[in-house]
């Protein structure tokens, strides 16, 4: 059995984090899709699954946590020089939680 290399934290994802150091010219297969890394991705980092041009979201973690400065292709190595930093506006949506104090008379 071989060792799984990548891993997608979230199903909406379009980048892969790589489990092992990934060379350039590798080719990735992940859930019946593949990859030819276009540079060396060391462990712990993340490239992308799919082409992306300036102004595309970057999704880590089922969020939006950048966009794309420039266009990236499949299997580049996910950067500070070709990613700036984006988030989704927060939204405060109070709840109105009602805690219910259980029955303890049988230990009194």
């Amino acid at each position: 059995m071989s060792k799984q290399k990548v891993l997608q934290v979230h199903p909406k994802d379009n980048v892969l984090v790589a489990l092992v150091n990934l060379p350039k010219n590798e080719t990735v297969s992940f859930n019946g899709q593949s990859y030819i890394l276009h540079d060396d991705i060391g462990a712990k980092h993340k490239f992308f699954i799919q082409d992306m041009q300036p102004g595309d979201a970057i999704i880590m973690y089922g969020v939006l946590v950048g966009k794309a400065q420039h266009a990236i292709r499949a299997g580049s190595r996910m950067t500070t020089e070709n990613t700036k930093h984006a988030a989704e506006p927060y939204v405060f949506r109070p709840s109105h939680y009602q805690w219910q104090a259980p029955d303890i008379s049988r230990f009194a």
